[in-house]
C-alpha cells in the first residue's frame, strides 16, 4: 500500500513538473534528475513535439540487416549477458534490450506480456530509440550522456512513453569507443530499483568479454586495490604483450588507476607503472599459480593482481616450441 502511494505522489509530481516545462515553458529547479533536465531541453531545441502519436517507422530489412551485421562482434557477445540479465527479470514484466551507438534496436528478449505492450511504442528490434527520434529515453540519453540513465514514466519527452520505465548503460569497446547501450525497460507501474544496477553489471560483463577477446594473445593482469577484489566484478584488467608492454587497460582498471577514459595513447612499459618488471612478476606468479602478486605503483601505493595467460598466449610466446615437427626440421622428410 505504503509503496503504491508513494508511485501515485511521484506521477503527480511529475505531471506537475511537465505542466510546468511543457506549458509555462519553465525549466524545473528540482525535482527532476540532472540528465532529464538536459534532455528535455535537448529535445525542445531540436523542435520534438511532447504529445507526437504518430507512428515512426522501423528501418527496412536491408538496414536492419547491415546494421547487426556492423555490430556482429557486440551481438556475439552479448547474446549470453542478455539471457543472463533475462533470468534475473523473467516474470517481472520486463525485457532487456540491445542497442547500437546509433540507438537503433539491434536484440530484445522479454516477457511475452510486456514485449507485446512494448511493441505498441515500437521498443522493439528494427526501431531507432534515439534522442532524436524518440525524445528522452534511456537508450538515446545514455549514448548522449555516455554515462547510466534511468528514466522513469513521465520523465519519457513524448507523452506516449510515459507507460516505460527504463535502465540503460552504455557499452564501451577496449580502446573506450562507443559501441551501444544495454537496456532493460519494464511497466512504469512495476519499477524495481534495482534495474540499473542490473544493467551495469550486465555491461560490465559485456566489456570484459569483449576486452578478453581482444587481448587473447596477451597477458591479463586482473588487479584491485584489495586482495578480495581481484576476481570480482570490481578488478581491473591490463593486457600486457610478450616484451611487457602495457597494450590495453580497461575502463575498470583506467578508473582504479586515475587514467582518464579519453586517454588513447599508449601505457608504456609494465615497469613504467609498477617498480616490479614483468619478468620478476611472472616469474613470482609461476611460484604460486593461485596466490596473489603485491604490485608497487611507481606514483605511490600498491594494487593486488594475479596474471591470467590463455593457450593462444602460450602459443605466440612459443612459437617454435608449437610448431609442427616438420616445420621444425625446416622441411618435410625426405
Amino acid at each position: 500500500m505504503g509503496q503504491t502511494l508513494a508511485r501515485s505522489e511521484q506521477a503527480a509530481e511529475l505531471a506537475t513538473l511537465r505542466k510546468q516545462f511543457f506549458e509555462m515553458g519553465e525549466v524545473p529547479e528540482k525535482g527532476l534528475p540532472e540528465p532529464v533536465i538536459r534532455s528535455w531541453r535537448r529535445c525542445r531545441r531540436d523542435g520534438l513535439d511532447a504529445r507526437m502519436m504518430q507512428r515512426i517507422d522501423n528501418v527496412s530489412r536491408c538496414e536492419f540487416s547491415v546494421a547487426r551485421e556492423r555490430s556482429g562482434l557486440l551481438l556475439s557477445h552479448a547474446s549470453g549477458v542478455m539471457e543472463h540479465l533475462y533470468e534475473q527479470i523473467r516474470s517481472s514484466g520486463s525485457m532487456v534490450v540491445l542497442a547500437d551507438a546509433d540507438g537503433l534496436i539491434l536484440h530484445a528478449l522479454g516477457d511475452p506480456g510486456f514485449v507485446d505492450r512494448a511493441g505498441r511504442v515500437a521498443l522493439q528490434p528494427g526501431a531507432d530509440w534515439s534522442e532524436r527520434q524518440r525524445g528522452t529515453n534511456a537508450v538515446g540519453s545514455a549514448l548522449v550522456e555516455r554515462r547510466p540513465v534511468e528514466i522513469f514514466g513521465a520523465e519519457h519527452y513524448l507523452e506516449r512513453n510515459g507507460i516505460l520505465t527504463c535502465s540503460a548503460a552504455p557499452i564501451f569497446d577496449p580502446r573506450g569507443e562507443m559501441l551501444g547501450v544495454l537496456d532493460i525497460s519494464g511497466d512504469h507501474r512495476s519499477y524495481q530499483p534495482h534495474t540499473l544496477g542490473l544493467a551495469r553489471v550486465g555491461v560490465r560483463l559485456l566489456e570484459r568479454s569483449l576486452f578478453e577477446s581482444e587481448h587473447a594473445r596477451h597477458v591479463l593482469f586482473a588487479f584491485h586495490s584489495r586482495p578480495e577484489g581481484v576476481g570480482g566484478l570490481q578488478e581491473g584488467l591490463l593486457a600486457v604483450s610478450g616484451d611487457g608492454e602495457i597494450v590495453g587497460a580497461d575502463r575498470q582498471a583506467r578508473a582504479l588507476l586515475g587514467i582518464a577514459d579519453a586517454h588513447r595513447g599508449g601505457f608504456g612499459g609494465f615497469g613504467n607503472l609498477f617498480r616490479s618488471s614483468f619478468g620478476a612478476a611472472m616469474d613470482r606468479a609461476a611460484r604460486d599459480p593461485m596466490g596473489v602478486l603485491e604490485l608497487e605503483l611507481r606514483s605511490g601505493g600498491a594494487v593486488f593482481a594475479r596474471p591470467r595467460v590463455s593457450l593462444a598466449w602460450y602459443a605466440a610466446a612459443n612459437p617454435v616450441r608449437n610448431a609442427p615437427r616438420a616445420s621444425r626440421r625446416g622441411g618435410g622428410e625426405a
